[in-house]
């Protein structure tokens, strides 16, 4: 059930290698194909938060040869009929120029390419959807950043090589963990990860750790999805497991097999493209906004203590508290 049907020739599948002409999927790129519906399967899912009267802007960071930029400007505005306009950003000027002679190619007047630095791209307008797949190591903090300074409506960051934190790290406890180079690594990955989803969380964004793909086809699997909310809520997690513990006390008061008549199960997969969809509620407690971005601060700053690291995103936004 791949959005991208097999034996269906997408021009820029086959150009880039991955379909030949007749549509079959080239054997040695099937995980491409894979990955590529796999990514389109996540804007599907994120399509009620983009704009539905007007042109839906997204940025795509470190595109390299734009497989994934090209596939969503061909599901969203060849496939669902929807304006949408986006710039991919990559440091390598060759790989750039080969994607624009693409777009031309393809007619996509409103996708193009630039040559540049996350770090330093300066955005002109608003930004809908903020992409960012393998940027490597600290690049990814740089475009969550960047993303959320902007007022991203919905980032989607698949990171890659988070060498940063498995530098820093340092804890005496945790020794017999941190002597062995590759359970350091993960371990300093699944960190990194944790910090910047309790951080864009923080910044008003439901966030969520999801699997990319299954890890036979990259080891690189998790996928950061944000949604921003309308007013940030660094309460929100705690509310969340409040209500739960508060739903385990009422149901074990109730009569389980009338709530099971009542309420009958529903698909967890429906359950969560529900969830991520629904607008924040109005019940959730809200703290003044000024006050939010100090609640990151105190909120993170036991555990970058206890590991004595400073990650690059929480850098970035301390910086941007202290200058308020």
């Amino acid at each position: 059930n791949y959005i991208l049907k097999e034996g269906v020739p997408v021009p820029f599948l086959v150009d880039l290698g991955v379909m030949t002409k007749e549509g079959r999927v080239v054997s040695q790129r099937y995980d491409k194909f894979r990955q590529v519906n796999r990514f389109l399967e996540f804007i599907e899912d994120v399509l009620p938060n983009l704009p539905k009267d007007r042109c839906i802007r997204i940025l795509d960071f470190g595109c390299g040869k734009s497989y994934l930029t090209f596939a969503v400007y061909y599901y969203l505005h060849d496939l669902m009929g929807r304006e949408v306009n986006i710039t991919g950003l990559d440091l390598k000027d060759d790989v750039i120029r080969h994607c624009n002679e693409l777009a031309v190619k393809y007619g996509y007047q409103d996708l193009k390419f630039l040559t540049g630095d996350v770090a330093e791209y300066e955005c002109d307008g608003a930004v809908d959807l903020m992409i960012t797949l393998h940027a490597c190591d600290t690049a990814t903090d740089y475009a969550l950043y960047r993303a959320v300074t902007w007022g991203a409506g919905v980032i989607l960051s698949v990171p890659c090589c988070q060498h940063e934190i498995n530098a820093q790290i340092r804890s005496e406890e945790l020794y017999p963990l941190m002597k062995y180079g590759i359970i350091k690594e993960r371990f300093s990955a699944l960190l990194t990860d944790s910090l910047r989803a309790e951080i864009l969380t923080a910044m008003g964004y439901d966030t969520q750790i999801l699997e990319f793909i299954d890890m036979e086809h990259t080891p690189k699997n998790l996928l950061i999805r944000a949604i921003r909310t309308e007013k940030k809520d660094s309460s929100s997690e705690e509310k969340r497991r409040e209500d739960l513990k508060e739903g385990s006390k009422e149901d074990s008061k109730e009569d389980p097999k009338a709530d099971s008549k009542e309420n009958p199960k529903e698909d967890p997969k429906e359950d969560s493209k529900k969830d991520s969809r629904e607008e924040p509620k109005d019940e959730l407690r809200k703290e003044p906004e000024e006050k939010l971005e100090e609640k990151l601060e105190e909120k993170l700053q036991p555990i970058l203590a206890a590991f004595q690291i400073e990650p690059t995103l929480y850098r970035l936004f301390s910086q941007e508290i202290k200058n308020k």
